[in-house]
């Protein structure tokens, strides 16, 4: 009888070693995203006072108080740090080069590769997102962040803009308010769990249909990698395929308004 039960405690363990991995995957992304958007709330508070308090023309909008303030507050070419070595990341990072926004987006920073010289590529730190080619950045490439469209494909936001309603005028200028309005965007992008297309209700008003059968394939040809790609949306091999990552865009958000004087 004894022969007959051997092996029992690993039959029992692989059946429920797959909801533990889920369990375990869930409470480390849901970590990872809380801690997130923590660091984002906190950026978004920074980058609404400095832009407040900051002795700006009054009726610039938020986009010009953003060029006017570049080397002091928040310059969108500086999302991407050599970190061949660490006299490299360190001086990337130096009050003396880099805003102090970019400093605070530290936290958020992923370690990647890009084409450096000779065909080697260069170790860096960079925000997640795709990267795109700018000349005016220190290493020739930074950051947008993908966001899906109502007709399918991807738009590029920016990474701190201002909160605005569509179509409305922002409240930045002192004409029209007089308000740092900011928002901090993040792409959040899990490690270790997969996409699914969401699907409609069986019946209007009902619950959404199970969409475990609808995960979201990654196009052919798109390397493996969290932030991998052309539009930074990764892929992962999952269900004997090439998928994407589990996705969400967080955001932070802050009001400041500015000092007259």
């Amino acid at each position: 009888m004894r022969s007959r039960q051997r092996g029992g405690a690993l039959i029992e363990f692989a059946l429920i070693s797959f909801v533990l991995y889920l369990l375990m995957v869930g409470t480390i992304e849901l970590g990872r995203m809380m801690f997130a958007a923590q660091v984002l709330q906190d950026v978004a508070r920074l980058t609404a006072r400095e832009l407040a308090v900051t002795p700006i023309q009054a009726d610039l909008s938020f986009n010009d108080a953003l060029i006017a303030t570049r080397t002091t507050i928040w310059d969108p070419s500086k999302l991407v740090v050599d970190a061949s070595t660490d006299a490299t990341i360190d001086a990337g990072f130096s009050a003396a080069n880099m805003p102090v926004v970019n400093r605070a987006l530290r936290p958020l920073f992923i370690t990647d590769t890009i084409p450096g010289s000779g065909g080697v590529d260069l170790p860096v730190l960079r925000y997640p997102g795709a990267l795109v080619v700018d000349s005016a950045a220190p290493l020739g490439v930074t950051v947008k962040i993908p966001k899906l469209n109502a007709s399918g494909g991807y738009d590029a936001l920016e990474v701190i803009a201002e909160a605005t309603a569509t179509g409305v005028l922002g409240p930045f200028s002192v004409t029209n308010g007089g308000i740092a309005a900011v928002v901090v965007n993040y792409p959040f992008q899990a490690a270790s769990m997969s996409g699914f297309v969401p699907q409609p209700p069986a019946t209007p008003g009902g619950p959404p249909e199970p969409n475990i059968g609808y995960v979201v394939e990654a196009p052919a040809g798109t390397p493996i990698g969290t932030y991998s790609g052309t539009n930074g949306l990764g892929a992962q091999y999952a269900f004997a395929k090439k998928v994407r990552p589990f996705r969400r865009l967080l955001t932070g958000q802050a009001y400041f308004r500015q000092a007259l004087v």
